[in-house]
């Protein structure tokens, strides 16, 4: 397949992008590192889709955390809503 052939994850709803070299990435990460400038560091800088929608990688409904905040995000919506542009606050 061409650079920039995606695919989706039936499983997770995750969006896989081909990069150069053969690599599948997952596009939400490659979208958020194109809007910073920069490579993410994988293992401390998770990227959450706002609205809970691993399939939806518009700009907007991405938020680069810490491990840290991922933590608080995950264990908080146990007993709320996914976090959404109008609560993420929230989360923090």
């Amino acid at each position: 397949l061409p650079i920039g052939s995606k695919r989706k994850c039936p499983n997770t709803g995750y969006v896989w992008l081909k990069t150069k070299y053969d690599y599948w990435r997952t596009e939400h990460r490659v979208i958020a590192e194109v809007k910073i400038g920069r490579k993410l560091n994988y293992d401390s800088e998770p990227v959450l889709h706002i609205d809970g929608d691993h399939s939806n990688n518009e700009e907007s409904n991405l938020y680069i955390c810490t491990d840290k905040e991922e933590i608080n995000i995950i264990l908080k919506s146990y007993s709320a809503p996914y976090p959404s542009v109008s609560n993420l606050e929230t989360y923090r």
